[in-house]
């Protein structure tokens, strides 16, 4: 064979192995600013406190201060639900659901509804949940105007408090009998009066995929199956002083510390303390939400790292052309 001829054999070679590698090279910088872009997240955990009936900003990532009184809440700040840029926070002495901005913490309607001793607020679509404790019941009403739907959507339970809608089932926690009761979020009808038990007060629900994870005033956080009700660990965090408070973020939980005033942080799938002290100098924290936001500048960096994997790939050998 000729010269030119083992050439341009030898380019074509190359001409196929580099398309090639360009293509696995693509395929692997995607992958990567995939799994990049997935855990790549900062955060707000905003956190209720009913000691100065206030509503805090912190750093979901580190626990810094970003403002420790971004709201002020009314008479005994109790629970929070975010929906949009809407922030409701419920005020049992006040009796009212008060609606904030929550971009700028401003007071949009202090009494959004109005509810004697209300207690825990869920969201499903444009549906807001609201139990009263003390009137053992939970009402649905409109989220965008605080209009009722059903006042008494479902009734006599034993003082609810912890509410979540998973799929078009309400779960409700009756904190004096110690059991999660299960209903159609739709009708009020009952699906299961005794959905969990063997629980201790329960007080908040946080729902991640299928599981249900239970605060119990008593100091404790277990884990269920929020289809069957089946524990997967009931002793998944213990130990905690005067429990108020849960929220999770990707494989971190939240949970308030009430007697010592702080929150700490635990993994999602053991239970282990991550930071038992995680945010410190509040003032008996009740309730969280957190919110998870992209890191800024982020995409860019990864674009370039992809745009740097493809061109070390199809760079020719050294003494040769591209052609």
């Amino acid at each position: 064979m000729k010269r030119t001829q083992k050439t341009k054999a030898a380019t074509g070679l190359f001409a196929q192995a580099r398309a090639l590698n360009c293509a696995s090279a693509l395929r692997a910088a995607f992958l990567a600013m995939c799994a990049m872009t997935a855990t790549a997240r900062a955060g707000i955990l905003y956190i209720a406190q009913t000691g100065s009936n206030i509503v805090g900003e912190f750093n979901s990532t580190t626990g810094a201060a970003i403002k420790r009184s971004f709201i002020f809440g009314g008479a005994y700040t109790d629970n929070i639900l975010l929906s949009g840029n809407t922030m409701f926070v419920t005020s049992p002495q006040s009796n009212a659901v008060a609606e904030f901005n929550a971009t700028t913490g401003a007071l949009i309607n202090n009494r959004f509804i109005t509810l004697n001793n209300v207690s825990d607020i869920a969201l499903s679509g444009n549906n807001l949940y609201v139990s009263a404790f003390a009137g053992s019941t939970v009402g649905v009403y409109n989220a965008t105007t605080g209009a009722a739907l059903n006042t008494s959507l479902v009734t006599g339970l034993s003082f609810p408090q912890g509410l979540a809608v998973w799929g078009n089932n309400l779960l409700v926690g009756n904190h004096n009998n110690s059991t999660v009761s299960e209903y159609n979020a739709t009708t009020g009808a009952m699906i299961t009066a005794n959905f969990i038990t063997g629980l201790s007060f329960p007080t908040a629900f946080e729902l991640q995929g299928n599981n249900l994870y239970i605060l119990n005033a008593t100091g404790s956080v277990g884990e269920y199956d929020a289809a069957t009700g089946a524990a997967v660990n009931a002793h998944l965090i213990m130990g905690l002083t005067g429990a108020g408070g849960l929220a999770i973020s990707g494989n971190d939980i939240f949970v308030g510390n009430q007697y010592n005033s702080t929150v700490g942080e635990y993994d999602a799938s053991t239970g282990a303390t991550i930071n038992a002290n995680f945010i410190t100098g509040l003032n008996v924290p009740s309730s969280f939400v957190v919110v998870e936001t992209p890191e800024p500048g982020s995409s860019g960096v990864l674009f370039a790292f992809a745009l740097g994997a493809v061109a070390l790939v199809t760079r020719a050998p050294r003494g040769q052309r591209m052609s």
